[in-house]
């Protein structure tokens, strides 16, 4: 194997693992608009606020992604 077909080798193996990294980054994103609509609804006589079960799922997803995201920086 020549010098040249060893570089595009481990060129393709690293375009592979930037693919891969791509697309697990791209897969733990939580879409942005989708936390920008959720509606929080007054609770009566209290300072509270309620939203809807799936909602609250979003939002703790995408903490917990910010999270994991935080420590991996």
């Amino acid at each position: 194997m020549s010098v040249l077909e060893f570089k595009r080798e481990k060129r393709k193996e690293e375009l592979a693992e930037l693919e891969q990294t791509i697309e697990r980054v791209q897969q733990q994103q939580v879409s942005i608009k989708a936390v920008e609509q959720i509606e929080a609804k007054p609770l009566p006589l209290t300072s509270k606020v309620a939203v809807e079960r799936e909602d609250y799922q979003t939002l703790v997803t995408a903490a917990q992604k910010y999270v994991v995201q935080e420590k991996q920086e």
